[in-house]
């Protein structure tokens, strides 16, 4: 006979060996050559899920993220990466509380911001989500982007990768810890992409293509299930 109470198997579940993440999708992309705000994303939310908003911004450095409609309140806000006038940076929401039509509006510092190209993925999960990977650098001149190196601690992570460029490209080749990811709808100066690991790596890098040097920016977001 077991010594422990059936309310104890019931909700036991192996030290967290269920928590995963099931699948990421692009739900949305905003666009506006005038204003981080003009580039706002709605969209219809689900409860439990989490969210990944991504920007591309040039001469003023995106801010903050602010949800209004079944939502409220503003996103938790990533490194912000710099290159001259040029800016990448993620923010996300690990539950979103309500579902329902949500707006999402960017605010950048100290101006409009010019050339906004905005992404917001989906990500469904069990357990809990919590962000472990965020590097605070990731910039260059190349033919590749390619982010700072990171270490996951998750056995179930999603990694999200976005590159910001100045001039039109074609993007080519994104991998993720050596194998190659899954891209969203590209604009001819941004892109965004992600890989979901099913064990941690150590020392890895996002890196993706694109036709002729320029300037980058290039954030990662790592969000694990546990």
């Amino acid at each position: 006979m077991s010594r422990f109470p059936v309310s104890f198997w019931n909700s036991y579940t192996g030290g967290g060996g269920g928590a995963t993440i099931s699948s990421v999708s692009e739900a949305s992309r905003g666009t506006s050559d005038t204003s981080f705000a003009l580039a706002a994303i709605t969209f219809t939310v689900t409860a439990g899920k989490a969210y990944a908003f991504f920007v591309k911004l040039e001469t003023n450095a995106p801010n903050t993220v602010t949800l209004s409609g079944a939502n409220t309140g503003t996103m938790t806000a990533g490194q912000l990466l710099t290159n001259g006038a040029l800016y990448g940076r993620w923010y996300y929401v690990t539950s979103m509380a309500s579902s329902g039509s949500t707006v999402f509006t960017g605010a950048a510092s100290g101006g409009l911001g010019e050339y906004a190209r905005c992404w917001l993925w989906e990500i469904t999960y069990t357990g809990t989500l919590s962000a472990d990977v965020d590097p605070s650098t990731g910039t260059g001149t190349a033919t590749t982007a390619t982010s700072a190196s990171f270490t996951t601690t998750g056995t179930s992570e999603v990694i999200l990768a976005g590159v910001a460029n100045d001039t039109g490209k074609t993007y080519t080749s994104p991998t993720i810890a050596g194998s190659a990811a899954t891209t969203g709808t590209a604009y001819s100066d941004a892109q965004t992409y992600y890989r979901i690991l099913s064990g941690t790596v150590s020392s890895q890098t996002a890196a993706i293509s694109y036709t002729g040097s320029t300037i980058y920016c290039a954030p990662v977001l790592g969000l694990k299930a546990s």
